[in-house]
């Protein structure tokens, strides 16, 4: 009933109790589904600080929100620190689910290492709800454009002469921009 108070889920007795006492496959299912969350927001997090790398040679696509001092050696570089910390606890939560896989195995009829798995799951339960919470309230909510960044590389685009070929052909876009 623990687990059913934590992940508000409605978690119900197994059908069969004798094969449930072995047989702890349903844990290693619901972990398996915690590190595929887990996995997503590291993703997520590891784009975020790809589109916000720079300031002068990342992508600088967007800009996080400034949670710690730049880099001694990079002046004006905001350092992803949210999107960091996330990265390791999923990174934490997969080394859980692994946990949880071996443990699964026990012996016979009899599964004493229920312990490390509850204590595994009830961890990355914590650990995931708190980096999702995190993310979302301390970074992605305040995430903005870098609108000059855009703005200059829609002007050197020439994404505007595709649009324009029909009525001045294709050979002519082809010569060298005059500035």
């Amino acid at each position: 009933m623990f687990f059913k108070v934590v992940t508000q889920l409605p978690f119900v007795a197994a059908g069969n109790l004798i094969e449930a006492r072995w047989d702890t496959g349903a844990f290693v299912l619901f972990s398996g589904m915690l590190k595929r969350t887990a996995t997503k927001l590291s993703k997520i997090s590891s784009d975020l600080r790809l589109l916000s790398s720079g300031p002068r040679g990342g992508l600088a696509e967007i800009n996080l929100p400034a949670l710690q001092p730049g880099s001694s050696i990079i002046p004006g570089k905001v350092n992803p620190v949210i999107p960091e910390v996330v990265n390791q606890v999923a990174f934490q939560i997969i080394g859980t689910d692994l946990t949880v896989t071996l443990a699964e195995a026990g012996q016979l009829q009899l599964n004493v290492m229920e312990p490390v798995i509850a204590y595994s799951m009830l961890q990355s339960i914590y650990l995931l709800t708190n980096a999702a919470r995190t993310l979302r309230e301390k970074c992605i909510g305040g995430i903005t454009a870098n609108v000059e960044w855009y703005r200059k590389h829609l002007e050197a685009s020439t994404a505007v002469v595709t649009a324009l070929t029909p009525l001045i052909g294709y050979e002519r876009p082809m010569l060298p921009r005059q500035h």
